[in-house]
């Protein structure tokens, strides 16, 4: 897959092997995706990842959901939804891999938890979910 065609700043080739399972079209009804090898290149820099990530209910379980790119990488795992529970390791040596109007650097490692998350208003319930987190570092330089 030629990375342009999905957002026109990305440059580099993946290719993936997985499935895909699921049953009905609507924005809720549920999907398995997993992914057991992405490889390739992203910005003259080897790309890989493999996980699993399922949707049900409206709710998302991340199952060790690793991507690394080059000298950068993110591992995820546990719930999105109704539920946040997730254990975040990353390390993203720029984050114009997010967003090119983006520059600098993020690491993070910890678990933000809470219940009674709303996906729909995520930066607001993020910052009241920081106030439950077990263990968490987060830094930006730019």
């Amino acid at each position: 897959l030629e990375l342009r065609r999905l957002r026109a700043d990305l440059d580099g080739r993946i290719a993936l092997e997985g499935s895909i399972e699921g049953r009905g079209f609507g924005t809720n009804a549920p999907l398995t995706a997993r992914v057991a090898s992405l490889h390739g290149v992203l910005w003259g820099r080897s790309l890989t990842g493999s996980g699993e990530i399922e949707r049900r209910d409206g709710n998302y379980e991340l199952r060790a959901v690793r991507v690394a790119n080059g000298d950068s990488y993110a591992r995820v795992d546990g719930r999105y939804g109704a539920t946040l529970d997730l254990v975040l390791d990353a390390d993203l040596r720029s984050l114009a891999i997010i967003d090119p109007q983006l520059s600098g650097r993020l690491t993070a490692r910890g678990r933000p938890r809470q219940r009674g998350f709303k996906p729909s208003s995520a930066w607001t319930d993020a910052s009241r979910a920081c106030a439950t987190i077990v263990s968490f570092h987060a830094s930006v330089s730019v």
